[in-house]
């Protein structure tokens, strides 16, 4: 699909310059990126970027969850007395 950023910003109802910085490689908001995807009909491939998890008790949600969050570094003192 051939669109120009003009009539995409204004189907989308977003700002000409969100849709250049994020043609551009810039950051764009969640809900942005969605309503992008939904003028360019392209909400389907978006939402393969989230597959759902089939839990069958909570204990399996939580252990999921677990294991998706990130380990973070402690804190270290940067020479401050």
């Amino acid at each position: 699909m051939v669109i120009r950023q003009v009539d995409l910003a204004e189907h989308t109802g977003i700002p000409l310059s969100t849709v250049k910085r994020f043609e551009n490689g810039g950051n764009a908001s969640l809900e942005t990126v969605v309503r992008i995807a939904y003028v360019l009909r392209a909400e389907r491939e978006f939402g393969e970027l989230f597959p759902r998890y089939e839990a069958h008790t909570l204990d399996e949600i939580l252990a999921a969850n677990r294991l998706r969050q990130r380990a973070r570094r402690p804190s270290q003192s940067r020479g401050r007395n």
